[in-house]
């Protein structure tokens, strides 16, 4: 891949930046105390509406990178990030204002994720497809724990500072002027058989599973700022603290990667609901902080494994004129399933109290389930 250097920078600083939305998370108790006359549906809701408008953006992905390079796409949309989480910190004064920011957000944020999957695919093949993954997700991480650490201070401050880490975007949007090549517009095939080759069981079965795991994988980041309160372990400085340490375990399971999906083999994806399991149950028995950081490692983990294992997936079946598309479906599903968890854990649980442990309660007997349905599939097809 030496020769194409440049394209690997570009998107190694682009996925830095990637999974920014993830820090709004850190501010969720604090906006709680700032906004104290509004619910906690109406503010967990904040990054809720991001994902909701994510999933309408993705329908889209495709007609974007029809209309416009790649190069082209992620300096616009990478640049609404930017106006998005400044919007915030300028003008959010309600949680009305956050929402309006949380929708700008949303359509940027949507649109660069499914294109910087697909700038990988467009522009790597065989086995550098899957080490690209693998260093994007290290890189993620590695960004994300940052942002994640530096939200914390910031937030301990004043919370609407965390909006401030959005500024980072301005380095991914450098490094696509610079580094990126123009590429062409992707042109699907126009035939009648152009949408059966889009859906193939394979990636029905990744969109199923990816809006599942997520809306599992939600309830961690929506609720750990509010259980270290519960507890009385700290405020937002240990919030970012424990959220950086399952982000540590997200890059320690891409690093690992071979060896699990060597161990693991056909049943990775049913490995990573599996120890996502463990960790929620590890912070629901938690008697002290070390149980729930066993919990944040176990999440981490899981989610590292899960993610570039689907797109791994997705890769291996997808063609030039679907590249996006199949991209965007599996972004789609992701933020629907992200949208749900309001709905579908958050509540459920307050049928048993408004505490954060009855949120991770629910979310478990889910998971177990999605468990056994993907190791029964895995085990179908593993000859695929």
């Amino acid at each position: 891949m030496k020769h194409k250097s440049g394209i690997v920078i570009a998107i190694l600083i682009m996925c830095m930046y990637l999974n920014i939305e993830n820090v709004i998370s850190i501010m969720l108790s604090d906006i709680s105390d700032a906004f104290s006359g509004e619910s906690l549906i109406r503010v967990q809701q904040i990054p809720s509406v991001i994902y909701f408008v994510e999933m309408i953006a993705g329908l889209f992905g495709g007609w974007f990178a029809s209309k416009l390079s790649k190069r082209k796409i992620v300096i616009l949309f990478q640049s609404g990030t930017v106006i998005g989480g400044m919007f915030a910190y300028f003008f959010g004064t309600s949680v009305a204002m956050l929402y309006v920011s949380a929708v700008i957000i949303g359509v940027s944020a949507s649109i660069v994720s499914i294109i910087s999957r697909a700038i990988v695919v467009e522009n790597f093949s065989g086995n550098d497809v899957p080490k690209m993954i693998a260093a994007s997700q290290i890189v993620n991480s590695l960004g994300l724990i940052m942002l994640q650490l530096m939200a914390g201070y910031l937030v301990k401050s004043y919370w609407r500072n965390g909006y401030l880490t959005y500024l980072f975007g301005i380095a991914s949007i450098l490094s696509a002027i610079f580094l990126l090549p123009e590429g062409p517009k992707e042109r699907p095939a126009k035939t009648e058989k152009t949408k059966e080759h889009i859906w193939t069981v394979h990636l029905v079965h990744d969109v199923i599973l990816t809006l599942a795991f997520l809306l599992i994988n939600m309830t961690y980041g929506s609720n750990i700022s509010y259980l270290i309160r519960e507890k009385g372990l700290g405020d937002s400085v240990m919030t970012g603290y424990l959220s950086a340490l399952s982000t540590a375990f997200v890059l320690i399971a891409a690093i690992v990667l071979p060896r699990t999906i060597k161990w693991a083999k056909n049943y990775c994806l049913s490995f990573s609901i599996a120890i996502t399991v463990i960790g929620y149950i590890a912070i629901i028995v938690s008697p002290n902080i070390w149980f729930i950081l066993l919990g944040s490692a176990c999440t981490g983990f899981g989610q590292g494994t899960f993610t570039p294992c689907i797109f791994a997936h997705i890769a291996k079946h997808v063609t030039p004129g679907t590249n996006s598309s199949s991209h965007a479906f599996i972004q789609i599903a992701g933020n629907t399933g992200i949208y749900m968890y309001p709905y579908v854990i958050t509540l459920p649980a307050l049928l048993l109290g408004d505490k954060a442990v009855f949120r991770f309660a629910v979310a478990i007997p889910l998971a177990l389930l999605l468990l056994a349905v993907e190791t029964v599939y895995a085990h179908r097809h593993r000859d695929d």
